[in-house]
């Protein structure tokens, strides 16, 4: 087997989707002739949320290694009580650009020496980012060992839809161009999501157009699911969110429409019920609903969840929320929920840009309705729909599974290993004509 070092700061037992993308990368990387090493950050000194259950996805003879960081979120965590959001936005965009994890390097850094003294056959290094920040370990590594490097961008960049709808300094964001285009451009090869971000970044970054690359979208791991139950209906339409709102992503336009809704005498208060999972702040979510005497008590806020139980809760819903803010170039932004709740068998109520990927994959694998987020009336329309199906205890999909398991977390091990191998067969056919 080739040996490939795995840079990826969120892995078990960190949670979310970021670390069970990882985590599912190294369980099945075997299978296609890789031995994967791990590096990542030593989850005692961070302030991400844990799933402990995800321990149990790795291999038990894979090597981990994890480097400590100085997670300055604990930091800001204090100043955002002292009401001191500005600063913290100050010293984010001006010093901690382009995260606060950028304090993980230096001892990201001193682990690699380790590695690279323990595993002398290492023959690639792969990096999952973000944080962004941490592309710059395969600068290091190929400036030091002479090993090439993939760099995964599961996110945009300098891209990122969020930041293009929010007032980001032009100076960082001119640093942070140069950084991101140095990266790319010494790379061996790259990864990214989806087709509209291949698009994008091959657009900012022209000269990187012939480097070798693959679109692995995020996925489901089939193994998670059991078989599907039959649906037990109960006296309220339960609608689970699974999640964080953050940014520009609060959802007051669904607000408006249950009350809407509730005005007209199409919905009762008390046949709805909305579950908000994740690590989310009510005052946020709620906006000016917050206290409202019809909406807020139909809400309910439950902390974040492991990946198990996250699974669970989506089988038993009646309805999954997906959310998505209109803006610039929001179309191309694809959740990594939106992969597991399609295999989940249930209804999607998708509030997304109709024009997106989002809502081409809820349409095209059957799976729920779909409303412009900025449509109110549509909105209305397809949750008042929903309801009466709910009624009627008719509220079910037929999801268009061939469709569905071309997302499979296996398939996309399949396809990053392909790229893996590419890049070690160049690599050795290049020093084989030095």
């Amino acid at each position: 087997m080739d040996k490939v070092l795995i840079v990826a700061y969120f892995f078990p037992p960190l949670g979310g989707v970021a670390a069970i993308r990882s985590v599912k990368y190294v369980k099945y990387l075997r299978d296609y002739g890789i031995d994967p090493v791990v590096l990542t950050v030593d989850h005692r000194w961070t302030r991400q949320p844990r799933d402990h259950e995800l321990l149990s996805e790795i291999p038990a003879d894979i090597s981990v290694y994890r480097a400590m960081i100085l997670d300055f979120d604990w930091i800001f965590k204090v100043m955002y009580g002292f009401k001191l959001m500005g600063l913290v936005k100050w010293l984010r965009q001006h010093v901690f650009y382009p995260e606060a994890e950028r304090t993980w390097l230096p001892f990201a850094k001193h682990k690699i020496r380790r590695i690279m003294k323990e595993h002398r056959d290492i023959k690639a290094l792969f990096i999952t980012a973000n944080p962004f920040s941490a592309l710059s370990i395969g600068l290091f590594v190929k400036s030091r060992y002479n090993i090439p490097y993939i760099c995964e961008f599961r996110d945009q960049w300098v891209g990122n839809p969020f930041r293009l709808n929010s007032d980001y300094p032009v100076r960082t964001l001119h640093i942070e161009i140069a950084w991101e285009k140095k990266i790319l451009s010494s790379s061996a090869a790259w990864v990214c999501l989806t087709d509209l971000m291949y698009a994008d970044i091959v657009h900012r970054f022209p000269t990187i157009r012939g480097k070798p690359y693959r679109i692995i979208p995020n996925g489901f791991d089939e193994s998670d699911f059991p078989p599907i139950p039959v649906h037990k209906y109960t006296n309220k339409m339960h609608i689970v969110y699974l999640g964080s709102f953050y940014d520009r992503r609060q959802p007051d336009i669904l607000w408006r429409a249950i009350q809407h809704l509730v005005e007209k005498n199409e919905i009762t208060p008390d046949e709805l019920a909305i579950d908000i999972v994740g690590r989310n702040t009510p005052h946020f979510v709620m906006g000016t609903y917050y206290r409202h005497p019809v909406i807020s008590p139909m809400v309910s806020f439950a902390s974040f969840q492991s990946h198990r139980q996250s699974i669970d809760r989506m089988i038993s819903a009646d309805v999954l929320l997906l959310f998505i803010a209109s803006g610039v170039h929001t179309e191309s932004i694809l959740t990594g929920k939106v992969f597991e709740y399609i295999r989940s068998g249930r209804p999607i109520l998708a509030i997304v840009p109709s024009n997106g990927l989002a809502a081409d994959i809820i349409r095209n694998s059957k799976t729920g309705f779909v409303a412009d987020s900025g449509d109110l009336d549509g909105i209305c329309r397809q949750l008042s729909y929903a309801c009466q199906l709910w009624r009627e205890a008719k509220l079910e999909v037929n999801p268009n599974m061939e469709y569905i398991a071309k997302f499979s977390r296996k398939l996309n091990t399949e396809i990053l290993s392909g790229l893996l191998h590419e890049v070690m067969d160049n690599e050795s056919d290049h020093r084989n004509t030095q």
